[in-house]
């Protein structure tokens, strides 16, 4: 992938699916691999680009990580991804910087469909900066207003003022750099 002036290698996969998801030799369908293989994979791209790593994981609406999550995602860093971006659980989950990368372990939602009434509806994109190697990439935490009963599932930006979830949640972050 090139933005602007540089290129870089983005890696998806996902580790959350059930098995009938998955691809096999007669079914198309998603590719969950092994640590081994996404390891490799991001080891791979890395000795040549700046390496993103986009992940569907952990349990849904849960706060914290889990355990493989937190492991998968150092293990990807030292592998050498530039960053470990995850999704999945609906909600916003901690960053943490491993190594001087960060590890976005969930950015919540985005477009999808609204969960039940009163559940907490957060989202965030993540704006990546690539700068020179002596300084170092920029990460911003972009808090999105994800309430499709109010933005017509078009995430729209919220507002420094905002009370809404997913700001509360950019007070303790501001942003991350390495």
């Amino acid at each position: 992938f090139r933005a602007g002036q540089h290129s870089v290698c983005i890696i998806a996969v996902s580790k959350t699916l059930p098995d009938s998801y998955w691809a096999t030799t007669n079914f198309a369908g998603t590719n969950s691999p092994n640590y081994e293989q996404i390891h490799d994979a991001v080891k791979e791209c890395s000795r040549r680009f700046p390496t993103f790593v986009f992940i569907h994981w952990g349990g849904e609406g849960t706060r914290s990580p889990r355990e493989y999550q937190t492991s998968l995602g150092r293990m990807l860093i030292r592998g050498g991804a530039e960053a470990v971006i995850g999704h999945h659980p609906h909600i916003v989950q901690p960053v943490e910087v491993y190594l001087g990368k960060p590890i976005f372990y969930s950015i919540g939602n985005f477009i999808f469909r609204t969960l039940p009434p009163g559940s907490e509806q957060e989202g965030m994109l993540v704006r990546v900066q690539l700068k020179s190697p002596q300084r170092g990439t920029r990460y911003t935490l972009v808090p999105l207003d994800v309430l499709n009963e109010r933005v017509n599932f078009e995430p729209t930006t919220i507002a420094s003022n905002s009370e809404l979830p997913s700001y509360g949640f950019i007070n303790r972050l501001k942003n991350c750099s390495k």
